[in-house]
């Protein structure tokens, strides 16, 4: 009884030095050096471990973790690719207004999303940033040259718009570690 209880514990410690590791990684606090001395010192723990075991560990964690670093990354990778192809297709300017701003508070701040309307063929057209800043960069009312793609005027950005990257590739890095974390564990545990 007492065995299987600190197996249960290595395992547990095992999956909290990975997602500890993944966490402090990701805000910053970075300590590589002490989350890969605290996963090595389990690893020769899974090496002991039964069949049951080594495809729980070494199948769901591995595929939790390498599923969680793909969907982050392939997330953060979009919001990259969308912010250079506006830069390509959106060719065409007009001078448009801010309407609104929003904000949301964030952990230590306040992330301000404006929203600017601009008009193309007749046609009034509002858009609502999604993507947005520490700072408040226009106040309600102020006149922006907006960018925008001919054959689809709706596909815009405001000129100038300074949007914080910091988000994306945080997320990137979080993704990345996940991964890796996932392929670390897959290696260990099949392979060790």
């Amino acid at each position: 009884m007492n065995k299987k209880v600190k197996q249960v514990n290595y395992k547990a410690l095992l999956f909290g030095a990975l997602i500890g590791g993944i966490l402090d990684l990701y805000l910053y606090n970075i300590n590589l050096i002490s989350y890969i001395f605290v996963c090595e010192k389990y690893i020769h723990k899974i090496c002991m471990m039964g069949l049951s075991e080594k495809i729980m560990i070494g199948t769901l964690f591995p595929l939790l973790f390498c599923g969680i670093g793909d969907f982050l990354l392939k997330k953060n990778i979009v919001y990259f690719k969308t912010k250079k192809d506006k830069k390509k297709r959106c060719l065409s300017y007009t001078y448009g207004k801010i309407v609104n701003i929003s904000s949301m508070k964030t952990n230590h701040s306040r992330a301000y999303f404006p929203t600017y309307e601009y008009i193309v063929n007749d046609e009034i057209i509002r858009v609502e940033m999604n993507g947005g800043t520490t700072y408040c960069q226009y106040e309600r009312g102020d006149q922006v040259k907006i960018w925008y793609d001919y054959h689809d005027p709706k596909y815009s950005y405001i000129d100038g718009y300074k949007q914080d990257s910091t988000a994306a590739v945080g997320g990137m890095v979080m993704g990345s570690m996940s991964l890796l974390s996932g392929l670390l564990v897959l290696f260990f545990v099949w392979l060790a």
